[in-house]
């Protein structure tokens, strides 16, 4: 292994570490729900506005936060973002007060929008794009790993100490990025060279970027299936399929280990077979919409899950490619973080509006029209990427 790659894998080491804890601790709320909601004090409705307020403090902080990594050190960023969700964290079970919840959950979700940007650009800018794409791609698995953690933890332990857990887990974590990077600066392998652009011009320049505006909806559209639909599934699967909470538990390990993989295998398709991200999210968002209309009308509980693990499956792989490939294809603009943080902003208001929706409407419309809604949301994906795919192909004749 040359010297380039082991530089590249020391970098990845603590930002895939560092990115894992946001996602463990972004999960708890979801696979504590079905335990939560057994007590008085607790309702579908609350624990889903709680999401919601953290979804929507993320997205804002995203797109504050995203600016500001452009310009202040990741280290710094990395200590006050783990540093507010851990606290967080530890507050909530202790305490059954409603103020104190959506106070600590609107804290977490802007406390972990202050690391994505940054970390991706330490990595996009500190090693080559060859590297850069392979971290990145693990980075996204990262993120379909921390579901999958959060829900073995649900399942040893009971939800208040979840939470607890959780917390020392980031505490832990923030130590040992902190000592990663400040070892490795000192040896000269991390540069941080702020980016500095003056006025609001200067920072909407963002949105001129090649294809920014498309790959911003693609990224909004998966982060719906990635985060709104992910966070019901475990209700989905004891108040719909008849799962016990046990098994709602190890279902929602399965959906996220299914998905845990398929920023690689995306990054190999686009390379070996579609190298064309628009190609490659149109196809994805069919098939996505395709399973998510046989979940709808499957009635076979084990059947019903089978379908919705393709269907997810299937919009995680339409929205990797823009963190696998073209988010790292940035790095000469020096506006990795800005324009992370603009994507990932837009994502999860997207995320947090249908999670209020589908708050409201579970009650209304039942598990059906919820399941409709969400092959509704695909076929969007499917059109915008269709739309784009013409347009591209009108510009070059």
């Amino acid at each position: 292994m040359d010297k380039n790659t082991q530089k590249a894998w020391r970098i990845g080491s603590f930002c895939i570490a560092t990115y894992l804890a946001s996602y463990v601790t972004r999960n708890i709320l979801s696979v504590s729900t079905p335990e939560m909601i057994k007590e008085a004090f607790f309702t579908k409705e609350y624990t889903g506005l709680l999401s919601s307020i953290c979804f929507i403090f993320y997205a804002a902080g995203q797109l504050i936060n995203g600016f500001i990594g452009d310009r202040v050190h990741p280290k710094y960023m990395i200590i006050m973002g783990l540093g507010i969700s851990s606290v967080s964290t530890f507050v909530i079970p202790i305490f059954d007060n409603r103020i104190l919840h959506f106070t600590a959950f609107a804290l977490i979700g802007f406390g972990l929008s202050m690391l994505r940007g940054p970390l991706m650009k330490v990595i996009s800018e500190n090693t080559a794009a060859t590297h850069a794409r392979m971290i990145c791609t693990l980075f996204s698995m990262a993120s379909f790993a921390g579901p999958l953690i959060a829900s073995i933890l649900s399942i040893f332990f009971k939800w208040r100490a979840v939470f607890t857990a959780t917390g020392v887990i980031s505490v832990i974590i923030t130590v040992l990025a902190v000592a990663a990077i400040t070892t490795l600066e000192k040896r000269g392998e991390i540069k941080f060279v702020p980016k500095y652009d003056k006025g609001i011009a200067g920072i909407l320049n963002v949105f001129k970027l090649e294809d920014f505006i498309f790959y911003m909806l693609i990224s909004s559209i998966g982060e719906i299936a990635g985060s709104s639909i992910t966070f019901w599934i475990p209700t989905y699967t004891t108040e719909h399929l008849g799962f016990s909470n046990d098994a709602a538990s190890t279902i929602y390990s399965v959906v996220s280990f299914s998905t845990l993989f398929t920023p690689f295998i995306t990054l190999l398709i686009y390379e070996k077979l579609i190298r064309n991200g628009i190609k490659l999210a149109l196809v994805m968002y069919v098939i996505s919409a395709v399973f998510f209309i046989a979940v709808r009308f499957t009635a076979a509980p084990v059947l019903n899950v089978s379908m919705l693990i393709i269907a997810k499956v299937a919009a995680a792989a339409a929205s990797s490619i823009v963190w696998s490939a073209y988010i790292p294809g940035l790095a000469r603009s020096g506006k990795v973080s800005s324009a992370n943080g603009v994507i990932d902003a837009a994502g999860y208001a997207m995320a947090s509006l249908a999670n209020v929706l589908f708050s409201t409407f579970v009650g209304r419309l039942g598990w059906g029209g919820i399941v409709n809604m969400w092959y509704i949301i695909m076929l969007i994906g499917a059109a915008v990427s269709f739309i784009k795919l013409i347009m591209k192909k009108k510009q070059k004749a």
